[in-house]
């Protein structure tokens, strides 16, 4: 008997084609949905990790003579040894969470500049003479000036800095870190220098510890007259400025050299993140503004509304905009913070505060009434202290 062959046919043209399309409709339609569950999912592991550090920071209040919710900001050279001093030894000291892992998944730049501080990649500023013994070069692990216990440390004690958490791509507020402002001395009423250098003691850089009256504390926050649910303590920080942030291959070799050969640390062309924000340092413009105009209020610059954001036009500048910032509080709650107004009256990338001329490597901040609009109900941009311009005294020590 003869089998009868059956006769093969592949598809057609058309076919293939419709196929195809068929398949391109379906990622189209897909990939806008996974890409709002992968921002939700980052936003909401960024805001577990603000929660978390919130608890540490309440134990840290409940334990600390004078009731701080930390010893300062993550800052090596102005605040003095990171692993003894600010908000991140603080947090692995309490033993809630490690800051070095606990990062903004968002955030594509993951390296915080202080890292660079303490290894001696960079220098961001001059040290504290007051916290470094009148010292003010090479106080980074390893330097001359720097702690003992670390000037012949092998490749595994410091590469375990790294691994114990001192890092992070959240930036804290001023309030926080530093407290209210201190006022020029003898002004009344309160008027603070625009380069931030608000006492008179010469030994104490820009932005250090005296600048403020020291970090927020349990007696401000109940004293105060500001609902502590105003109060930001912290966000996903925003990419460093110039210089200071850029990883070129000198830093990438310092990096190398500290924590070892390939642990990929950082890239070359990478920027790291900025730590803590600036003080009461930019003026109202608008008329509108309830009768404030020429008063400071806080830059909250260095926090980033990242989450959800999008690439748009500003001026000459490609921004991302229209996000919203996971901001931590003083009672503990994580909030949205969403960008929708500022330069020009429309979404700029910052939240209140922003650049004055739309430009981001710009140095003149500036606020009007759609910035001062997106912060006004949720975050409190004056002096805490009384509610109305009180001034500090000293950070404490």
């Amino acid at each position: 008997m003869r089998l009868s062959q059956s006769t093969r046919r592949g598809f057609t043209l058309v076919e293939l084609l419709v196929v195809i399309a068929i398949i391109g409709l379906l990622v189209a339609i897909l990939l806008p949905a996974l890409s709002s569950a992968r921002n939700s999912a980052q936003a909401a592991g960024s805001g577990s990790n603000l929660s978390s550090f919130g608890r540490g920071f309440m134990i840290h209040s409940t334990e600390d003579k004078n009731s701080r919710l930390s010893t300062g900001a993550f800052d090596h050279l102005r605040d003095g040894d990171c692993r003894k001093v600010g908000w991140v030894a603080d947090l692995i000291r309490v033993k809630v969470s490690n800051p070095g892992k606990a990062l903004d998944p968002a955030n594509p730049s993951q390296v915080n500049e202080k890292v660079a501080d303490y290894i001696g990649a960079l220098n961001t500023t001059k040290a504290n003479k007051i916290r470094w013994k009148g010292e003010t070069e090479n106080v980074h692990f390893g330097g001359a000036n720097g702690p003992t216990d670390m000037a012949s440390a092998n490749a595994a004690k410091k590469f375990k800095i790294w691994e114990d958490g001192y890092n992070s791509n959240y930036a804290t507020t001023w309030h926080f870190s530093r407290g209210d402002v201190n006022a020029d001395p003898g002004s009344n009423p309160p008027t603070y220098n625009s380069d931030l250098k608000m006492n008179p003691v010469a030994t104490d850089p820009s932005k250090c510890p005296l600048d403020g009256d020291g970090p927020l504390t349990e007696k401000k926050l109940t004293g105060g007259g500001v609902s502590r649910d105003r109060i930001a303590l912290m966000g996903a920080s925003r990419n460093g400025d110039g210089n200071d942030a850029l990883v070129t291959d000198a830093v990438f070799q310092k990096f190398e050299e500290f924590f070892g050969t390939g642990q990929k640390i950082v890239t070359t062309g990478a920027i790291l993140v900025e730590s803590f924000t600036d003080g009461m340092n930019c003026p109202f413009e608008d008329a509108d503004l309830g009768g404030k105009s020429g008063e400071k209020i806080h830059e909250i610059n260095d926090i980033v509304p990242i989450h959800g954001a999008r690439k748009t036009q500003v001026g000459s500048n490609t921004l991302l905009t229209s996000g919203y910032a996971q901001v931590l509080f003083a009672d503990g709650h994580v909030a949205k913070v969403v960008d929708e107004g500022g330069y020009d009256d429309n979404p700029d990338s910052w939240i209140g505060p922003y650049k004055a001329d739309g430009n981001p490597t710009g140095t003149t901040f500036a606020i009007n009434k759609s910035g001062y609009d997106e912060t006004r109900e949720l975050i409190w941009l004056e002096q805490i202290g009384n509610a109305a311009g009180g001034v500090g005294g000293g950070a404490v020590e």
